[in-house]
C-alpha cells in the first residue's frame, strides 16, 4: 500500500534500509552519518564475479587466436543451423532480421 501511494504521489525514493551498507550503497553527509543512494544502488553489494572474468579472458583469447573472419563465419554457420533447426518445429515462426541485415560478407 505504500509503495502504490508514493507510485501516485510521484515519490521516486525507495522504501527501508539495505541490511547491509558499502561503499556504493551512500555517501558520508557529516562525519558520523550517511546519505543512502535515492536508486537501486544502495541495495546492491560490491562484489566482482571472478569466474564470468576469467571466461571473458579465455573468450577474448581464443577469438584474438582465430581472428574476427573465421569468428564471424562460424557465427554465420551456428545461426543458420538455429534456423534451420527452428524452422523443423511445427508451429514455431522464426521472426528474424530485416533481409536488408546481410550476414553474408
Amino acid at each position: 500500500r505504500a509503495l502504490d501511494e508514493a507510485t501516485r504521489s510521484g515519490s521516486t525514493s525507495l522504501f527501508g534500509e539495505p541490511p547491509l551498507i558499502d561503499h556504493s550503497g551512500a555517501v558520508w553527509s557529516t562525519p558520523d552519518s550517511y546519505t543512502l543512494l535515492p536508486d537501486a544502488k544502495r541495495f546492491e553489494m560490491w562484489e566482482a564475479d571472478e569466474a564470468a572474468r576469467h571466461g571473458l579472458e579465455a573468450a577474448a583469447v581464443v577469438c584474438r587466436a582465430t581472428g574476427p573472419a573465421r569468428n564471424f563465419a562460424h557465427a554465420t554457420r551456428l545461426a543458420a543451423r538455429l534456423r534451420s533447426g527452428l524452422a523443423a518445429i511445427p508451429g514455431c515462426v522464426i521472426r528474424d532480421a530485416p533481409p536488408s541485415f546481410d550476414e553474408e560478407v
